[in-house]
């Protein structure tokens, strides 16, 4: 009896090929009782953030003791803020209200852009006074 052995090559590919297309938001509860308070503290914090920074921009121009390299400063920063809040509130409060819980990855590289620059304009904006 003879027994022939041969050997078998398996070649295994390493790479991953998935490509993930969207991201599932975790909730801040799970509780249902709970996402309608949240809502309405989002939107409000959301709203009074926009009305203070909107506000600050429109009053600066109009005060004739306003009109100086300061107060200019500080309505560029009210205008980032704007922007920072506005870059991230709109996704939590839309999962909120719908219950649209993904987001695709290029809507979150947007978003995450959007909220870089606006992070990296406001640091350019304040490092002078440091």
């Amino acid at each position: 009896m003879q027994i022939e052995l041969r050997s078998i090559q398996l070649t295994a590919s390493l790479e991953n090929n998935t490509e993930v297309a969207e991201f599932i938001l975790r909730e801040l509860s799970n509780a249902p009782q709970l996402q309608g308070p949240l809502l309405i503290t989002f939107t409000l914090v959301y709203l009074i953030s926009v009305a203070g920074n909107l506000g600050t921009i429109q009053l600066i121009p109009l005060g004739c003791r306003l009109r100086t390299r300061a107060y200019f400063s500080l309505s560029d920063l009210s205008l980032v803020g704007f922007g920072c809040s506005t870059a991230v509130s709109h996704k939590v409060t839309a999962g909120f209200l719908a219950g649209d819980k993904v987001i695709s990855c290029s809507v979150g590289a947007a978003r995450m852009f959007f909220l870089s620059a606006f992070a990296t304009v406001e640091n350019v904006l304040l490092a002078p006074t440091a």
